[in-house]
């Protein structure tokens, strides 16, 4: 199990970026089901679908922090509507709790709880790398893409242009269809012609989930780009 230096808010929250995935009660269907994506920005997405009560899923948005609590620690999520609820960090899942409830673990750890996901969708991916070719590029150059998990809808940049489309995921199988960019003329160093190639020929993907770094490989598995969560 990971553990953080308790005075380095930093290293916890690189720690705890991803998705995080689970089912908690609902007083009216028979669960809540609850996708939590934590940024490394300090700001955090949750997607809440009610089972068997509604066809949509409800997205929230906020900034979140970390606080400790004796050898504890515990998460401070504040909604865009300023609403404020807390999770405990315990072996690596998340235990929602009241602000100052005691962290008692026979009672806290029988409850539902979130836990952690290998997933690709929610994040956004910047390109950092082409074939075996390392990019060093300003901001405003970088390719990413982000895969939406409620709509399988594709949006991003290209280095140059905004782009939107759609795309298949089955298992590690991954497809982007119908791409469309916008077609402003762009100066200076991009490399948007090869960001589209690599989306075009992508079949499939490998999540590296130590260094945190999505490859995407064509359809006989060679690599087409490397890309990092941010």
């Amino acid at each position: 199990m990971f553990k953080p230096d308790k005075n380095s808010s930093q290293s916890i929250e690189s720690h705890l970026n991803g998705v995080y995935w689970g089912v908690m009660p609902c007083a009216d269907c028979p669960g809540i089901e609850t996708r939590l994506l934590l940024k490394n920005d300090g700001r955090y997405e949750r997607v809440l679908f009610y089972q068997e009560r509604s066809e949509q899923s409800l997205l929230e948005q906020g900034s979140y922090q970390l606080e400790v609590r004796g050898d504890e620690q515990v998460i401070r999520m504040l909604s865009v509507d300023s609403q404020v609820f807390y999770y405990w960090i315990n072996q690596g899942k998340l235990y929602p709790i009241a602000k100052d409830e005691p962290l008692i673990s026979e009672e806290i750890t029988t409850r539902p709880a979130l836990e952690p996901i290998v997933a690709i969708s929610e994040l956004a991916w910047e390109l950092v790398q082409l074939g075996e070719e390392k990019l060093l590029l300003t901001t405003d150059q970088r390719s990413h893409f982000r895969l939406k998990a409620t709509s399988n809808q594709v949006l991003g940049y290209t280095g140059c242009n905004r782009f939107t489309g759609s795309y298949e995921l089955d298992g590690t199988e991954l497809r982007f269809l119908n791409v469309m960019a916008t077609k402003r003329a762009c100066l200076g160093e991009h490399y948007e012609a090869e960001f589209q190639a690599v989306l075009e020929a992508c079949r499939s993907y490998h999540l590296d989930t130590d260094s945190k770094r999505l490859h995407l490989m064509d359809e006989a598995r060679g690599l087409l780009g490397v890309f990092e969560a941010f």
